[in-house]
């Protein structure tokens, strides 16, 4: 769903000369070092240019030419032995964790520092660092963590900057870690560093020399200037949050947000105007009345985070129009299906289902929503939380099988190694799960890139009747699905997929995929659209024993 965006300046920094950065040792997950460079960079010879450039007066704002007569000789020594000292006069605007939010010149999306390093600072996926403010930029060095670059550099017609590196010393040590320098062939007075790919970037800091004069940036587009407490729609607080500095929030104000509940996971609740979308979020849980489908207007602060993730928080429901849901019982052979309900069904409402075969048979399977519920004297009781779709299929007696369900959760399973290839996971007696270009961690992340095309195989102890997936999209390009292939040998997969889940969202929901027909018992996950990635955190598999 597109979200309205708005480019905002944020408040003014002090501009320092760079010298030899003093920075901590950054940690080591980061995800920087995913895939080879977008941008174009050569290997130097030159020594790491963070450690040549002179030291500030303390001023704030230094230029490279000031020194006093005293200090001349031993400069123009130094000069002599550096070759690769900046022969540029002008002035060093330097971008570090600690001074990142605090630049009017600069123009940050997506960018923030690293949570779990603060010696670092992102630059997620899709996001930029820019300036139509700073006059006169002749070079941008940057030091980033690992050994990939993902940033591309423009200048101010839109023309890209080759680079050149330097092994980075000031870095972790069990990460080599390189500093790029971006020479423009004339100076710009804009420029712009991006993150077109897939992962985050990860810097310790970097310095753009320009000519020392300061423009003004151009004003960031219009937006509603709102009443707090008055009543807005989805789009119209998109933008508003937008506007906000990183992180940040009105704490002091809030407003009221009225939409359309789209979807549900965990503490958080997607809310829809059918233009935009925004995040509910309540820290001990969402409050009644936020269920699916459900129209309701809402009262909390609004929040912007650095991804670009727009959220309300500290919030209350003011109004609601309940939702109802429908019940829908497919055909079935040999046997006959009933609700106690079936229109007009309210959220948590308890429905009883009953399944009455013919003389002869017997009930093999109950599904909803395409995942099997156990069913006691082919009855069975579900609570509804949105429409449901209700199969049966009857056997003859003597052909009746017992059926076994049982759920795994990757994060209660010991981490894999990222991008590992053949990489076994023993779940359980049933499944061993063996990944290549993924990563088993809290999830199963299984990419689909042009550097990483990965996919999972299940191979199981037993025939597989069925799956059910909760998981989510991310990533670039279109919306994807989960495509899944057999194998009759565990080696040699179908090239056409037996089956596939329906397109997959942002947000994480349950994904059934019915394989009954098929007597499976090794199978292959792959997405089925490149530049995306699903991330399974759990999935409930249904066993013929």
């Amino acid at each position: 769903m597109k979200k309205s965006l708005l480019v905002l300046s944020l408040p003014l920094l002090a501009l320092s000369a760079c010298s030899d950065p003093s920075l901590s040792s950054g940690g080591t997950g980061n995800e920087s070092t995913e895939n080879p460079s977008s941008s174009e960079v050569t290997e130097s010879t030159e020594s790491p240019s963070s450690s040549e450039v002179t030291e500030s007066t303390g001023s704030g704002l230094s230029s490279e030419t000031e020194s006093s007569s005293s200090e001349s000789s031993s400069s123009e020594s130094s000069s002599s032995e550096s070759s690769s000292s900046p022969e540029e006069e002008g002035e060093v605007l330097t971008i570090t964790p600690e001074t990142l939010q605090e630049n009017e010149a600069i123009v940050l999306k997506g960018v923030a520092i690293n949570s779990t390093h603060p010696e670092e600072f992102d630059v997620s996926a899709g996001g930029s660092i820019s300036s139509s403010a700073l006059l006169g930029v002749t070079k941008i060095e940057a030091d980033v963590f690992g050994q990939y670059d993902n940033l591309v550099v423009t200048d101010g017609e839109g023309q890209t900057i080759t680079g050149t590196r330097v092994e980075y010393e000031e870095g972790v040590d069990s990460v080599t870690s390189y500093t790029y320098t971006y020479d423009f062939a004339s100076e710009t007075d804009a420029f712009r560093i991006d993150n077109p790919s897939e992962h985050t970037v990860s810097l310790y800091e970097i310095r753009i020399y320009f000519s020392g004069e300061i423009g003004e940036l151009p004003d960031p587009d219009p937006t509603p200037d709102p009443t707090p407490g008055e009543a807005l729609t989805v789009t119209e607080a998109v933008e508003i949050a937008a506007t906000l500095p990183e992180g940040t929030s009105f704490s002091e104000e809030t407003y009221r947000v009225a939409g359309t509940i789209e979807s549900i996971s965990g503490n958080e609740a997607i809310l829809t105007d059918g233009t935009s979308d925004i995040t509910l979020y309540a820290k001990d849980g969402l409050p009644e009345n936020v269920y699916p489908d459900y129209q309701v207007t809402v009262e909390g602060n609004l929040q912007h985070y650095y991804n670009a993730k727009y959220e309300i928080v500290n919030f209350e429901v003011i109004d609601y129009v309940a939702a109802t849901y429908d019940l829908t019982i497919a055909p079935s052979e040999h046997g006959q299906v009933n609700a106690s309900k079936s229109t007009s069904i309210s959220y948590g409402e308890q429905i009883t289902i009953t399944a009455t075969p013919d003389e002869g048979y017997a009930l093999q399977t109950l599904t909803v929503n395409g995942s099997v519920v156990e069913a006691s004297d082919n009855q069975a009781t579900v609570t509804v939380k949105g429409d449901l779709t209700v199969a049966a299929t009857f056997v003859l007696e003597g052909e009746l099988k017992e059926f076994e369900t049982v759920e795994y959760v990757f994060s209660t399973y010991e981490a894999g190694a990222q991008y590992a290839k053949g990489e076994e996971h023993v779940l359980d007696s049933y499944l061993t799960v063996i990944t290549t270009l993924c990563h088993f961690t809290t999830q199963l992340r299984i990419y689909n890139s042009t550097t990483n095309n990965g996919f999972a195989i299940l191979d199981s102890t037993n025939v597989i009747h069925s799956i059910s997936f909760n998981m989510a999209t991310s990533g670039k390009g279109d919306a994807t699905m989960l495509n899944i292939y057999d194998s009759e040998d565990g080696v040699t997969y179908t090239a056409d997929p037996i089956a596939q889940t329906e397109e997959i969202t942002s947000n994480y929901a349950d994904y059934a995929v019915d394989l009954s027909e098929g007597g499976y018992s090794n199978l292959k996950l792959d997405p089925s659209d490149p530049g995306k990635q699903v991330r399974i955190q759990s999935m409930a598999v249904t066993y013929i024993k």
